[in-house]
């Protein structure tokens, strides 16, 4: 009877744990902390800590926003392929087999792929293919469930493109004093707040409509408005800015 709400109750109290706690950080630093050095450099490239934060804040907003999306393939699409099309749990299975297999390469050959195109470009294809994937989920019909192989093929390009260039782009804008910190936050965003919001949510909107494509639109939507936010963020731009404050500072170094 509990069991769900308990899960919701735990996981908002944590994600606002969370926040309370980074809120609470302290600001001060000693002359020679990293925290100050970082300061030093974010003035000199122009860019505040600040302003990396609000960074920081957007790129979680994104990341809640693709997880509240990822939950309409990883839980709406095996409830309708259950529902709609009463398939085995082997045939569920298969699917899930081929999804998995298609990060295998692109988390491989990720750091390739970020050193060649950046990080905005991947972020913003794999939300490209994501809004193709969730079309395409919406035109699933009666006598052609087969098709959704084809469909779950894309899930390479959709999540572990997106997630190699959002854990590498949050790796290298956080502070150092917080770098494992936005690490963990950005796990909580997309793996934990997304989905709590998007199960019960896309769950009620399919139970509602009694259809699966509704809920398919409704991610398209979403993750355009995502995208949109990606296109904003000119990560590329500010980690080259972030760098080349690091080489600045590791040259005064071998100076001194």
């Amino acid at each position: 009877m509990y069991g769900y709400n308990a899960i919701f109750v735990w996981t908002y109290t944590g994600a606002l744990l969370l926040c309370v706690l980074l809120w609470a950080i302290p600001m001060s630093a000693t002359p020679s902390s990293p925290m100050l050095r970082a300061k030093e450099r974010s003035k000199r490239t122009g860019q505040s800590s600040m302003q990396l934060l609000q960074k920081l804040w957007r790129i979680v907003v994104v990341a809640t926003m693709y997880g509240c999306a990822m939950t309409l393939c990883e839980h709406i699409m095996f409830l309708q392929l259950d529902r709609q099309f009463r398939v085995s749990k082997v045939f569920v299975g298969y699917v899930t087999i081929v999804g998995t297999a298609t990060e295998l390469p692109v988390f491989w050959f990720s750091q390739r792929l970020i050193q060649r195109f950046g990080h905005q470009r991947l972020l913003l294809f794999s939300h490209a293919m994501m809004i193709l994937r969730l079309l395409l989920l919406s035109q699933l019909g009666d006598g052609y469930q087969h098709t959704v192989f084809f469909i779950q093929a894309l899930h390479g390009f959709c999540f572990a493109l997106f997630w190699s260039a959002m854990v590498d782009a949050t790796f290298k804008l956080a502070p150092v004093h917080l770098k494992g910190t936005s690490q963990s936050l950005l796990s909580t965003a997309y793996y934990v707040v997304g989905p709590a919001v998007g199960s019960p949510g896309w769950g009620a909107l399919y139970q509602w409509t009694g259809r699966a494509a509704p809920a398919y639109f409704g991610g398209v939507m979403l993750v355009g408005a995502s995208m949109v936010g990606v296109s904003h963020l000119r990560l590329d731009h500010v980690i080259r800015e972030q760098s080349d404050g690091h080489d600045d500072d590791e040259i005064r170094l071998v100076n001194v």
